[in-house]
């Protein structure tokens, strides 16, 4: 999977959640529970920690 198909797609499931709960701390939780529970999503080629990458990403909409 491509980078940028993840980071839509991980990205779209986060907004679905209620505003109230996007935060620093949710979006932690929301990473890891992505790496453990969705690996299709988290297939994509990286140099950098993918829990990082996809913090950042959250953390874009907190």
């Amino acid at each position: 999977m491509k980078q940028s198909v993840a980071k839509s797609q991980i990205t779209r499931l986060w907004l679905s959640l209620p505003e109230e709960s996007r935060n620093e701390s949710e979006a932690a939780k929301f990473a890891l529970k992505i790496l453990k529970e969705r690996p299709d999503l988290t297939s994509f080629r990286c140099v950098d920690d993918r829990y990082k990458i996809i913090k950042a990403w959250l953390m874009q909409h907190v």
